[in-house]
């Protein structure tokens, strides 16, 4: 599974095989779409991820977040391709690296990772030990 970013991210995270990738979008629940043959996903990797992203967004860390004020992103899985609409796209390779491109404005970028990591935390009970 490949993403096709025009143009092409500065990260070389985007430039090679991605077992996940998950869209976020406003008021919407994250898309995830995953390399196949691959299982989901556990809960709580979805929610580490999502935690390390919020975190890459406020520091405006640029070792595993890219923003760009506008781009074209494309996801080839199985010999099909999909547009993918997303202001913040999360990803992670194959061999474990992850990364977001975010576009646009930071203030909404930092607010739809905050909404996705309130997702996922509630797909998690929290009152299980």
């Amino acid at each position: 599974m490949r993403l096709l970013v025009d143009p092409l991210p500065k990260l070389g995270l985007f430039d090679s095989e991605l077992e996940l990738v998950v869209c976020i979008r406003e008021d919407t629940p994250p898309e995830v779409f995953l390399m196949d043959g691959k299982p989901r996903p556990d809960r709580h990797l979805l929610l580490g991820i999502m935690q390390m992203i919020v975190v890459a967004v406020e520091e405006m860390d640029r070792t595993s977040l890219e923003f760009t004020d506008s781009c074209s992103i494309r996801l080839e899985r199985n010999g099909e391709k999909r547009d993918i609409d997303s202001h913040l796209t999360v990803v992670r390779s194959v061999d474990g690296r992850f990364g977001a491109l975010a576009i646009g404005d930071p203030r909404q970028v930092r607010r739809l990772a905050r909404q996705a990591e309130r997702w996922f935390t509630g797909t998690i009970r929290l009152d299980i030990p």
